[in-house]
């Protein structure tokens, strides 16, 4: 997590790779000299943070807000790869991203496909 990076203490969160990933890794000490001797670099890497976080708020908004057909539709309809992710990741994973228990994850998918055949 970024908490843990910033601050240089163990994170409570567990990430889990769905797919074959290639990981880097950078030391804080590394990062902050990089960021320091590259404006441009150092640019980049805000603009990065911000649209990562300006994301985890609307998703927040979202899962706090949001009636379970809502958020399904949201997500098939804002989210860029939700096509690849409907068939390549366990439903049962979506519906928890989505803070929905599976069977709510999928009595909202179905109706979504319902409302959304094209004849």
């Amino acid at each position: 997590s970024f908490i843990s990076f910033d601050l240089q203490m163990p994170s409570r969160q567990i990430q889990i790779a769905l797919t074959d990933i290639s990981l880097i890794s950078i030391s804080k000490l590394d990062l902050e000299t990089l960021l320091d001797e590259c404006p441009r670099l150092y640019r980049i890497y805000l603009k990065l943070f911000k649209d990562f976080h300006v994301k985890r708020e609307i998703r927040a908004n979202i899962l706090q807000h949001r009636k379970p057909s809502e958020k399904v539709q949201m997500f098939v309809e804002r989210h860029t790869k939700s096509k690849l992710y409907l068939t390549e990741i366990p439903q049962k994973l979506i519906a928890s991203y989505l803070g929905l228990t599976p069977e709510s994850f999928s009595r909202a998918y179905t109706k979504y496909r319902l409302r959304n055949v094209k004849t």
